[in-house]
């Protein structure tokens, strides 16, 4: 293997009730937020062939 990378994307989402979630102080009565996560892996492998040349 020669190396690898790792790739994280995270993002949120914010649903309910319009006018009512967007109040100061009761705005969470009427809202759901979701938090996700995801990784990613990317693997870079490399398998050795031997390759003989041509005689002339």
């Amino acid at each position: 293997m020669i190396g690898g990378l790792t790739v994280t994307e995270a993002g949120e989402v914010r649903s309910g009730i319009p006018l009512l979630m967007d109040l100061p102080l009761v705005g969470r009565l009427f809202a759901t937020r979701r938090k996700s996560s995801v990784q990613r892996d990317l693997l870079i492998m490399v398998t050795p062939r031997i390759v003989r040349g041509a005689s002339p």
